[in-house]
């Protein structure tokens, strides 16, 4: 029981780093090892996502940087998790790890004392230690035990395409077919990189330190003391009742302060937002012809994304019915389109547009903004609070920080502190994932602008016409059918589908 009171307590007090803040920049030049800090993370033989896969990365890997990309502009003040924080990041960096040399996406990428201030990897450590008999699963989306739901979720539809998404997509098929189904490659083989200490052993001390400096408290401080050390300056001149609210206001203080916004914590957003979004739908399995022929056109329209790879990993989700009415990037990486929509495109440049806009709001990672705006600095506190109480460690914790605390009067002020601890962490969750989903459902006009705009760059990079929405289009009734067309009048049968291949305003090569 002392050993559990420890580790609870040491999650109540997990302390933020001075300067430890997401948008702070790293003092240049970068370190040339890195760690991985997507879930999914793929090396290719070119700084292009059509190029051939070499092996996957698991998180948390080092790797050697050995060559920088060209740059794209993204500003620091965008709250990203980026390898590089600043005006100008590299797209791709070639990287070595063990035997495997080739290129990643910069951003799946994160300096490793900026991860370990940030505490993405002993987050995760932690709440797995939680989970009884579980051993931890670094870059897994684990469910919240104990989280409240968001209206109401579907948390098994939601883990089915986790699931699918975790597998790497090929962006260019062999075939050419779109109608032969997603092609996943499960049999990429896994790199071995070295350990951190291996490539870099003095990069590796600095991390222990960091983390050290960013774990090592007992309990919460104040003034290098915990609340229950302070009861007796609490209490002076002031009633017994006056102290226990003197206490338990301290320890709900320090126990939801802000903290780092890690990755591991915006892949439980991605996948709390996701299964709230697939609620009281019927998601088309891959082998139905038009997932095949939306997941093949995102796949292409995503090869030139910068992040072909986001943290839960990239999927195309078609459903039944005509919700929602746009597609939707969740946080993290999977898009929602329904059939109801594409039956509203008159072909398939206009499809290419639809989904390149949800995967620029992705790549600008629109919901994690929101998400920080609604109270998302105190999303880890929250989850750690939910995974306690759920853990039946809750009370420990409490216990442990006013450990001084008269034993008459104990019980009163763990009750307030564990009632004050649930509210703060169950209305703070739904307020955070309902921000994020928002967001993602009805994106500000600043937002469409900008998703707009880079949306143009990603489908004339794959080759459709970035303005399809704008032009007439060519083709009256009886002329050439567009491939979109053809799927959707025609039975969704994948040879049928396959045949009507001409497009009304031309497609992009196989």
């Amino acid at each position: 029981m002392r050993h559990a009171a420890r580790a609870a307590a040491l999650l109540l007090a997990f302390p933020v780093v001075a300067g430890c803040k997401s948008t702070a920049p790293i003092a240049a030049p970068p370190p040339d090892v890195m760690q991985v800090s997507s879930a999914v993370t793929v090396v290719f033989e070119r700084p292009d996502a059509r190029s051939r896969m070499l092996a996957r990365l698991p998180e948390g890997a080092s790797v050697r940087v050995v060559e920088r990309g060209a740059t794209v502009r993204i500003p620091a003040g965008a709250m990203m998790n980026e390898a590089f924080p600043g005006e100008e990041i590299p797209a791709w960096v070639r990287v070595e790890a063990g035997r495997t040399s080739g290129w990643v996406p910069a951003r799946s990428l994160i300096d490793p004392v900026l991860r370990a201030q940030g505490g993405d990897a002993l987050a995760l450590e932690r709440r797995a230690a939680l989970a009884t008999g579980e051993a931890p699963k670094p870059g897994s989306v684990r469910a919240i035990d104990g989280a409240p739901a968001l209206d109401a979720s579907d948390e098994a539809a939601a883990d089915a395409v986790i699931a699918l998404a975790a597998v790497p997509p090929r962006f260019v098929r062999p075939s050419g077919d779109p109608f032969a189904g997603p092609v996943r490659d499960a049999t990429l083989a896994a790199a071995t990189p070295p350990a951190l200490e291996t490539l870099d052993p003095g990069l590796a001390a600095r991390v222990a330190e960091a983390r050290t400096e960013a774990a090592d408290i007992i309990a919460p401080e104040f003034n290098g003391k915990g609340p229950g050390h302070l009861w007796g300056a609490l209490t002076i001149g002031v009633g017994d009742a006056a102290g226990v609210t003197m206490a338990v206001d301290a320890l709900v203080e320090e126990a939801t302060r802000p903290r780092p916004f890690t990755p591991a914590d915006e892949r439980v957003l991605g996948r709390a937002c996701l299964a709230a979004c697939l609620h009281g739908l019927v998601p088309l399995p891959p082998e139905d012809a038009r997932a095949a022929y939306v997941s093949w056109v995102g796949n292409r329209v995503a090869a030139a994304s910068t992040v072909p790879f986001p943290s839960i990993g990239l999927a195309f989700v078609v459903v039944e019915g005509d919700a929602p009415a746009q597609a939707i990037g969740i946080p993290g990486g999977p898009v929602v389109v329904s059939a109801g929509q594409l039956r509203t495109l008159r072909n398939e440049h206009e499809l290419a547009v639809v989904l390149a806009r949800a995967v620029a709001r992705i790549e600008a990672r629109h919901g994690r903004r929101a998400a920080l705006a609604a109270g998302g600095d105190r999303f880890n506190p929250m989850l750690q609070v939910l995974h306690l109480d759920a853990a039946q460690a809750l009370d420990a914790a409490i216990l442990a920080a006013l450990s001084e605390v008269p034993e008459d009067l104990l019980a009163d002020a763990t009750a307030r502190a564990r009632a004050r601890l649930l509210a703060f962490a169950n209305e703070g969750y739904v307020n955070v994932v309902r921000a994020a989903l928002d967001s993602a459902r009805t994106p500000s006009e600043e937002d469409v602008a900008a998703a707009d705009a880079r949306a143009r760059e990603l489908v004339a990079a794959a080759g459709w016409n970035p303005r399809a929405f704008d032009a007439a289009v060519p083709g009256a009734p009886g002329g050439r059918w567009s491939r979109l067309q053809a799927l959707l009048v025609s039975p969704p049968s994948a040879p049928r589908a396959a045949s009507r291949t001409g497009s009304a305003a031309g497609s992009p090569p196989g």
